[in-house]
C-alpha cells in the first residue's frame, strides 16, 4: 500500500483485506499508506465469544501475552477437532 500510495503510483482509493491482514505489525508496516482502508474477518478475540472461544482467548493472551490473531483460532480449532475425533476412535 506505502508503494500504491506514492507518488509514483498515486492510487488513493479504499484498499479493502481479507484475513491476511490480520497481524499484530500491520499498522508498523503500512503506516499511514493504511488510512480508510477495511478489512473482513471470521474471528476477533473482541467480538461476541462462546465460553470455549473466551477460555482460548484468555489462555493464549495470558501465556503469550497477546490476543490470539486468526492462525493462532485456527490452529486451535484444529488441534481441538483432531483431539476429539481421536477420542471417538
Amino acid at each position: 500500500m506505502k508503494q500504491a500510495r506514492s507518488d509514483n503510483i498515486g492510487i488513493s482509493a479504499t484498499f479493502l483485506g481479507g484475513d491476511g491482514w490480520d497481524r499484530p505489525d500491520l499498522v508498523e508496516i503500512g503506516g499511514m499508506a493504511l488510512g480508510s482502508s477495511f478489512f473482513a474477518n471470521h474471528f476477533s478475540p473482541d467480538g461476541r465469544l462462546t465460553e470455549d472461544a473466551r477460555q482460548f482467548v484468555n489462555a493464549y493472551t495470558e501465556k503469550y501475552g497477546i490476543a490470539p490473531d486468526v492462525p493462532a483460532a485456527l490452529g486451535y480449532d484444529a488441534a481441538t477437532i483432531i483431539a476429539d475425533f481421536s477420542k471417538v476412535r
